[in-house]
């Protein structure tokens, strides 16, 4: 953590004086100016200690049908992106996360990258050891952050250190795995912004598979030589992280417009989390960090 990450970080708790500072103020003398820094003030509150820390669960729901007439059986996926640990996240968020995972039920774990904001080497391994307590398989590819886009390690340096806690990493990588007695193929895409994603691996999936595709940055599916995935997952953008109405646009780094949700490119569905973590400012506002599971109808 620098020097002003520290002084930002540290510093937010100066509000809570502050605010009994307007309190006084306000019983001595009714100033309208003071009114409106204490509201302010709480809507700071709101954003740097109370949204932030408020993970939820959001419910979806996708299905292959164009790969069977049959009934299909329910899998539930949970898709947990951006996860930050580090500067401003640490044990105590990130074991609330796992809580919430496991409280969801899911089948299978997919995380499309970014897990961590200029950890120390010391956390890297240590804090990352509650994904042993989710009992069923998580698949994951590196983040831009994860790939040294900022920060000071290589997407080889996490990958090596986190499947000790038994992530799978699938960064430029196919594998079939088998759910509920139904076949999915999974593909992983190494980061846009690494500038190491091999799109030839999606040659690989046939017409038939139920194949789903985890890239961290949306904008990737624009580069894909084909389109015969039926779902992307990603993350990435944080859904702006501080919504600010009219404004949060400007601050999400897509060149396609991606925000938070679902989208259609060409005949993919592309599903866009706004993750869980925090870059930057330790703020979220409109915003509260989520793990969302996606029931798919597979057949």
């Amino acid at each position: 953590m620098d020097v002003f990450q520290q002084g930002l970080y540290f510093g937010s708790y100066f509000v809570f004086p502050f605010l009994l500072w307007c309190i006084y103020r306000y019983t001595v003398k009714r100033s309208r100016i003071v009114l409106f820094l204490f509201v302010l003030s709480l809507l700071f509150v709101d954003m740097r200690f109370i949204e932030p820390n408020i993970v939820i669960t959001r419910e979806e729901s996708f299905s292959f049908s164009a790969h069977g007439e049959n009934e299909g059986t329910e899998v539930r996926m949970a898709l947990l992106s951006d996860i930050h640990l580090g500067v401003y996240r640490g044990k105590r968020f990130f074991a609330k996360t796992i809580d919430t995972v496991i409280a969801s039920n899911p089948d299978i774990v997919l995380i499309p990258g970014d897990f961590i904001y200029y950890i120390s080497s010391e956390e890297l391994v240590i804090l990352f050891e509650e994904f042993s307590r989710i009992d069923v398989p998580i698949y994951a590819v590196t983040g831009n952050h994860d790939a040294g886009y900022p920060g000071p390690y290589t997407s080889s340096e996490i990958r090596r250190a986190i499947s000790a806690s038994g992530v799978i990493f699938l960064d430029n990588d196919i594998t079939s795995i088998d759910v509920k007695g139904k076949k999915l193929r999974l593909v992983g895409l190494s980061d846009l912004w690494e500038g190491d994603t091999n799109y030839s691996v999606l040659k690989n999936i046939r017409p038939e598979d139920n194949a789903i595709v985890i890239a961290h940055n949306p904008d990737t599916v624009y580069d894909f030589p084909s389109y015969d995935a039926d779902l992307v997952v990603s993350g990435h953008t944080h859904g702006g992280q501080i919504r600010i109405p009219f404004l949060y646009k400007r601050a999400i780094p897509s060149s396609y417009g991606f925000d938070k949700g679902w989208y259609d490119v060409e005949s993919l569905k592309v599903y866009v989390t706004s993750g869980l973590g925090i870059i930057g400012l330790p703020l979220r506002f409109l915003n509260l960090p989520e793990v969302v599971l996606i029931s798919s109808q597979v057949y």
